[in-house]
């Protein structure tokens, strides 16, 4: 499990309670112009959310006063080493 926290935000592993949280993201049409993902449907974020909840390089930018996710990050590292950022998106709902 990973978790990097700072005073306004935690970037953590996504969990099943997000739920409600990633679906009206995953689904906003404003979000997905600057994602890797077209708006798409709750049973999609449901399967989205199983898949990734267990990968340390999916998180979640979790609003910590308001207790609710408000953007995800990616990352990957490549064969040789080098660590490419593939999304970063945070959308006040």
């Amino acid at each position: 499990m990973t978790a990097i926290e700072t005073n306004r935000l935690l970037l953590r592993n996504y969990r099943m309670t997000d739920f409600e949280d990633i679906a009206k993201y995953f689904s906003n049409e404003e979000v997905s112009k600057y994602e890797d993902f077209y708006p798409m449907p709750e049973e999609q974020a449901r399967n989205i959310i199983t898949e990734w909840k267990d990968m340390d390089n999916r998180l979640v930018a979790e609003l910590k006063s308001q207790q609710n996710v408000i953007g995800s990050v990616g990352y990957w590292i490549d064969d040789e080493g080098v660590c490419e950022q593939k999304s970063v998106n945070t959308n006040l709902l």
